[in-house]
């Protein structure tokens, strides 16, 4: 079943469900939690994405992707251009099916996507990340104290104008840690809660 952006009502019958999305702004309005509930497994975003036009346009769109994975939504995209920021650290969101003139930035991107390669659970004061963007240095992060208030802020996004020096310097450790990544002077956090599972996703 295929229905255009509107509204989520609840599914009518068994089985996923398709949204089409006819462009970027639209895709930023949907709202992911509403559109799992709704049984919605998958958006066809109509339109290339605007790579480049506003560093907070393309932060929220990582923003969107990554939430999209942790409900488990498969993402149908393309770009012109790419991200400004080291791609690979995107490596764990869904790829698009075309990045105009940046071939060799898409072929690695879809050559290495794995559903569920950069991840994190939550604990009482903690939360622990697993990390397998890169396949043959598989990381793991246990987050606390500062660290985890940080983590937890950045799943919005935030201009790094707006915090203090101190923050600033736990967040840049979370960037060397590629948990966190920036555009611009935007920050957000990278890995997927993962609130519905791959199928065969090793745990």
């Amino acid at each position: 079943m295929m229905e255009t952006l509107s509204s989520f009502p609840p599914a009518l019958g068994p089985g996923p469900r398709t949204l089409l999305i006819e462009d970027q702004a639209a895709f930023l309005r949907t709202d992911m939690p509403s559109a799992a509930r709704a049984s919605y497994r998958k958006i066809f975003v109509g339109l290339p994405f605007e790579f480049g036009r506003t560093d907070e346009d393309d932060i929220a769109f990582i923003c969107q992707l990554r939430e999209a994975t942790s409900f488990g939504i498969a993402v149908s995209w393309s770009a012109d251009g790419s991200p400004n920021c080291d791609p690979t650290l995107l490596h764990h969101l869904g790829p698009p099916s075309d990045l105009g003139s940046h071939a060799a930035v898409l072929e690695a991107w879809q050559d290495s996507f794995v559903n569920g390669s950069c991840y994190y659970r939550k604990g009482p004061h903690f939360a622990l990340v697993r990390d397998a963007r890169r396949p043959s240095r598989v990381l793991r992060h246990r987050l606390t104290g500062d660290a985890l208030e940080l983590f937890d802020r950045l799943q919005t996004y935030s201009s790094v104008r707006e915090i203090d020096g101190y923050s600033l310097r736990v967040i840049q450790s979370l960037e060397a840690a590629r948990i966190v990544g920036r555009i611009g002077s935007f920050v957000t956090s990278l890995p997927c809660r993962m609130r519905r599972w791959p199928t065969g996703l090793h745990r």
